[in-house]
């Protein structure tokens, strides 16, 4: 592939054949930022487009550095067949799960790379993460993380009831575990709260009270507004919300809404194990 075919047309991503540096200006949330970066950067290498360095500018911010460390590694390709070369250029392009029509077509020894280079927890990520856990005592090994989106997701796809997140629950061995849920919507929070339910949240992370995504709210107003709003800087929620993923990644089972983490999260862990994705309202891939 040329670079012109890889690179989207549309400005928000950039490529230095002299720094070897990929630059992502994508305006979206922060887990269909990070899908298409890794695609792309698995596309610059396997097409002869050596990747070395990374930028993610964040409505204005960069924040690689604040989310990431970087090992000081080969990415060497040459272990991958022409086949799952290609297949993963037809069959992974972005989509509202991630990658892919079907995310367990993923194919790890690619993504394994990338991740173990580019996309290693930083310092303040671990810290966080500590801190959400002790704070809000999550004993992970008898933790059933729902990670259930709502707010401005429901206009992409079909989002599970409440039931279905239930029937989920239901089906693997919950006793004496723990429900922490994730939602970004209080009408969500609502309904879990209305059920049986050991339940608890991360009382750090807030709840939206506009029905936006939190995405469109970080750059809709300015940081003084957003803390004063939210008791939290923008770097703050950045870092929590990236804490999520190392929660579903590490948690005893974990069920996602159909959306970015439904991809991201199986990358990171390296497999499908313990976690149940939600293809739309009721089906799982």
């Amino acid at each position: 592939m040329e670079l012109s075919e890889i690179l989207s047309s549309h400005h928000y991503e950039l490529y230095s054949q002299e720094t070897k540096t990929y630059l992502s200006k994508k305006d979206s949330g922060i887990y269909s930022i990070l899908n298409w970066m890794i695609r792309k950067i698995a596309l610059l290498e396997m097409n002869g487009f050596p990747v070395e360095t990374l930028k993610i500018d964040y409505h204005g911010q960069e924040i690689y550095d604040l989310l990431f460390e970087k090992k000081e590694c080969e990415l060497n390709f040459s272990d991958i067949s022409d086949e799952e070369k290609i297949f993963f250029k037809e069959k992974l392009d972005t989509t509202g799960w991630g990658l892919g029509d079907d995310v367990k077509l993923l194919n790890f020894k690619i993504t394994n790379k990338i991740i173990n280079k580019f996309f290693n927890p930083s310092k303040l990520v671990l810290e966080c993460y500590d801190n959400l856990i002790k704070s809000n005592n999550i004993d992970l090994n008898n933790t059933i993380f729902v990670w259930a989106r709502s707010t401005d997701k429901g206009g992409e796809t079909k989002l599970p009831s409440v039931e279905s997140y239930l029937k989920v629950i239901d089906s693997i061995n919950s006793s004496n575990k723990e429900i922490l849920l994730q939602t970004d919507d209080y009408r969500v929070l609502s309904n879990f709260k209305g059920r049986n339910l050991n339940l608890k949240t991360i009382k750090e992370i807030p709840i939206s009270e506009t029905l936006k995504g939190f995405h469109v709210e970080m750059f809709e107003i300015g940081d003084d507004a957003f803390k004063s709003k939210y008791k939290i800087t923008k770097n703050e929620y950045l870092l929590q919300m990236y804490c999520l993923s190392l929660i579903a990644k590490n948690s005893y089972k974990s069920i996602l809404y159909p959306g970015n983490p439904t991809t991201y999260v199986p990358i990171i862990k390296g497999s499908f194990n313990d976690c149940y994705l939600f293809k739309d309202d009721n089906q799982l891939f």
